[in-house]
């Protein structure tokens, strides 16, 4: 049984900040069952690992808990966040721009080797 759980969000677009509660809370929730989590944020949703970009998104309008909230609980729960390297120079940021709880850059053949030669599964938004 695999022990170990690959989020990738690619195509939750923070314009449509509804889409990004599940994907955050099921990681939180996998890394609470003592799962190993690993969410890469990738395309649009590589924005969300930017300082000071997810503070300002609620799932729901007029929510108190931002985005980021559900960020920091997910990385409280053991859940390592990754950019994609691509995001940096698509977003005109640096790697210093990026949330204290991204634990790196994960690239493209760094992510298919993980998913093709480790026992994991992989949860796609």
């Amino acid at each position: 049984m695999a022990r170990k759980l690959i989020v990738v969000m690619v195509n939750s677009d923070p314009k449509n900040p509804e889409e990004l509660g599940t994907p955050l809370v099921q990681a939180a929730v996998a890394a609470a069952m003592d799962y190993e989590v690993e969410v890469i944020c990738a395309g649009t949703a590589g924005r969300l690992l930017q300082k000071g970009f997810a503070e300002n998104l609620r799932v729901k309008a007029g929510a108190e808990k931002s985005v980021y909230d559900f960020i920091r609980e997910a990385h409280a729960e053991g859940v390592r966040f990754y950019a994609c390297p691509s995001n940096l120079e698509l977003f005109d940021i640096e790697a210093k721009d990026l949330i204290p709880e991204c634990h790196g850059l994960l690239g493209a053949a760094a992510l298919i080797a993980r998913i093709m030669e480790e026992d994991c599964r992989v949860l796609s938004y």
